[in-house]
């Protein structure tokens, strides 16, 4: 008589449950990934080398992409609040001169990364030099000789040579001189 087949031993009938360490708060093992890594063949030391190249490599990645997202909202922000694209990159140049003349390089850094700190730089601005931003009037129709030399000794005029600096010192000594 032939006897009956023995039930195979080796055939698993659920697949290993691979205990995968997260290299990040935000890679979480993931079981139908896990399904797909053993059907095709990986081990759980090579499953685990997939998160950790995950890890490794797409997250900057992902980071750069989305702060590059954040800064272009920030900036849509700012040419909002300063009335369009034009007069921000205006007041923009403004900032950045005054900030390169007054303010460490870092402190300009860190504050020109948000639209809060650039709301916050023009403040300043406007505080020191409220002739800055006089809106569509003459910038320089208010400037004494005094305020005109002190302008020259800055080194938006002598040494950046800031266009709409040197626009508005010249302003001044044709007001002052003209006539």
């Amino acid at each position: 008589m032939i006897d009956a087949p023995s039930e195979p031993a080796a055939i698993a009938t659920e697949p290993e449950v691979w205990e995968i360490s997260s290299p990040h708060p935000l890679i979480e093992p993931d079981a139908e990934l896990n399904d797909r890594l053993r059907a095709a063949g990986f081990s759980h030391g090579q499953a685990q080398l997939v998160y950790e190249l995950a890890a490794e490599r797409l997250l900057p990645v992902i980071s750069d992409a989305l702060g590059e997202i954040e800064a272009q909202r920030q900036a849509d922000r700012l040419q909002q609040h300063f009335g369009g694209s034009e007069t921000w990159g205006r007041t923009a140049r403004q900032i950045r001169s005054w900030a390169q003349a007054h303010l460490d390089p870092g402190v300009f850094e860190t504050l020109a990364a948000s639209y809060e700190g650039v709301l916050a730089l023009h403040q300043m601005m406007r505080a020191s030099e409220p002739e800055l931003l006089a809106g569509d009037a003459d910038p320089a129709a208010e400037l004494d000789e005094a305020q005109l030399t002190e302008m020259v000794r800055d080194p938006r005029y002598w040494r950046q040579r800031d266009p709409e600096f040197i626009a508005r010192v010249t302003a001044g000594f044709k007001r002052l001189y003209a006539g």
